[in-house]
């Protein structure tokens, strides 16, 4: 039975890895076009100056995990909380980390656990799989109260700046 679940653990490492690759190969791919195109520009004198967006637009090209990823409904939540905590991971990363630790802490509840390994295994995986949520969650936490301490003081400043007579936007 071991032999079995550790065949099941390499899939899953394996399925990882590829993934990994995968997502790898497609920013680089997308890297060597935006490059061609720019020496393409370069060589026919049709060169653009650049412009300053300050909306951030979506990806027109999105990878089979993005696509997979958008179609869930948990992602904006995620996405939101990345956001609060002033985390520049994306959703692909912290999905990758939760299924990268899971897989290490299956495997060390397997290797350590002697009553019940399999069930072991299986709560170690859990246990470890929360470990980049939990990572958010205090980020967010300590972001939030951060906030929280510094709103009554901007408050203040800004009931001060309009009691001088300043305009809502100056203050």
């Amino acid at each position: 039975m071991s032999i079995a679940i550790a065949v099941v653990l390499f899939f899953i490492l394996f399925a990882v890895v590829l993934i990994a690759v995968s997502v790898a190969l497609r920013y680089m791919e997308s890297a060597r076009k935006k490059q061609a195109f720019k020496m393409l520009e370069t060589v026919a004198g049709e060169s653009t100056a650049p412009t300053l967006n300050l909306m951030k637009s979506k990806p027109d090209e999105l990878t089979a995990l993005q696509d997979l990823l958008a179609r869930i409904n948990f992602v904006k939540t995620l996405r939101k909380r990345l956001a609060q905590a002033d985390l520049s991971w994306s959703v692909e990363i912290f999905c990758l980390a939760s299924i990268v630790f899971a897989i290490v802490g299956g495997a060390l509840g397997w290797h350590f656990v002697s009553i019940n390994p399999p069930v072991g295994a299986a709560g170690v995986a859990l246990l470890f799989a929360y470990l980049p949520n939990f990572f958010v969650s205090r980020k967010r936490a300590k972001r939030i109260a951060q906030m929280d301490a510094q709103l009554p003081d901007a408050l203040e400043f800004l009931a001060r700046s309009m009691r001088a007579g300043h305009a809502l936007t100056v203050s």
